[in-house]
């Protein structure tokens, strides 16, 4: 399988969620908020692939809008043909950073609130490899070894441009050194232990006949909603630690922000 794994699809950002350290052998796991409202539904916990570390996924962009074909909210943003980058450090950071070539043309609208999104959200991924850069992560044997094998698999993808083989390229390479640097300064998720979800759902298995309910109605069988109730409790768990995880890495990219040169260029 090609290691091609690439977030073509955007989604709104938000900080990267992650979990603190929690042992496996916890007797009595935190117990999840009640129940209000009843969540869609997801996959299977045995079908799910794990998280990434960190995505340096794009949020997604309100509809844009070729220039005089539809009316754009008040506060709007037109993409100009050449875009005033921000400096970080010296280096332009620029919208297309974070979105892949094609999705916005000069002339394209979107909403302001959306266009600062996406810088605020491409300044970030500046800072960060710059950090990992800063520390070394770029020279390493693996990241050199991965880029390369990256690299290759994108020059056997015919039904690619080169601009956006480049831009896959530098995707790939933001992510990995992110993931990098998050993992030195320990700002990586630890997930919750099979154990302490097996320890929850024998003692307090209950609280989700909400959950039973809802998935017998659209005719699951009995193996597949206990899997589906174990996913459920899972995540139940890991959202207080992810949250606590996103604020410290909020923490730490302000700091990297607060001893870096940006400098908008108008």
């Amino acid at each position: 399988m090609k290691r091609i794994i690439l977030l073509a699809g955007l989604v709104v950002v938000a900080a990267a969620g992650a979990l603190l350290w929690r042992s496996a052998t916890i007797e009595k796991p935190l117990r999840p908020a009640a129940k209000t409202e009843q969540p869609a539904p997801a996959a299977d916990i045995q079908d799910a692939a794990p998280a990434p570390e960190y995505e340096t996924a794009t949020p997604a962009p309100a509809k844009t809008a070729a220039k005089g074909t539809q009316e754009m909210p008040a506060f709007s943003v037109v993409i100009p043909d050449e875009q005033p980058p921000l400096m970080v450090n010296d280096r332009p950071v620029t919208i297309d950073d974070v979105i892949p070539p094609g999705v916005l043309k000069p002339g394209d609208s979107m909403p302001e609130m959306a266009h600062r999104k996406f810088m605020a959200l491409a300044e970030e991924q500046r800072l960060l490899v710059q950090e990992a850069q800063e520390k070394g992560l770029a020279d390493t044997p693996e990241f050199l070894e991965r880029v390369a094998d990256m690299r290759k698999d994108l020059e056997e993808e015919s039904n690619l441009s080169d601009e956006d083989k480049q831009w896959r390229l530098e995707h790939f390479t933001r992510t990995f050194l992110i993931n990098k640097l998050y993992r030195q300064e320990g700002l990586i998720p630890e997930r919750v232990s099979n154990k302490e979800v097996d320890l929850y759902y024998e003692s307090q298995g209950y609280e989700y006949e909400w959950l039973r309910k809802k998935e017998a109605l659209k005719g699951s069988s009995p193996e597949k909603i206990e899997r589906r109730v174990r996913k459920e409790i899972k995540r139940d768990l890991e959202a207080p630690l992810k949250q606590e995880i996103g604020e410290k890495r909020k923490a730490y990219i302000e700091s990297l922000r607060e001893r870096s040169d940006i400098e908008t260029l108008e």
